[in-house]
């Protein structure tokens, strides 16, 4: 289900509407992300976009473990 702005309508199996979330798109302050992302330990560089992945299965516990640290 879409939007009138083309943007997708999410719904529970009962039909229930799921509210859109925050924007959490980062823009503006390039030295409030830079630190952020030292604070964090994250090296951004050239070959962060290159993945890595060889088509092995996915470590859920791991995935469920990065995004709980991030909350």
């Amino acid at each position: 289900m879409m939007d009138t702005a083309n943007a997708p309508i999410f719904t529970t199996p009962n039909g229930n509407l799921i509210p859109k979330g925050p924007d959490t798109r980062f823009s503006g302050n390039v030295f409030a992300l830079t630190s952020a992302n030292r604070r964090e330990q994250i090296d951004i560089g050239p070959g962060s976009l290159v993945p890595t992945w060889c088509g092995d299965n996915m470590n859920d516990g791991m995935a469920v473990d990065g995004l709980i640290r991030r909350e």
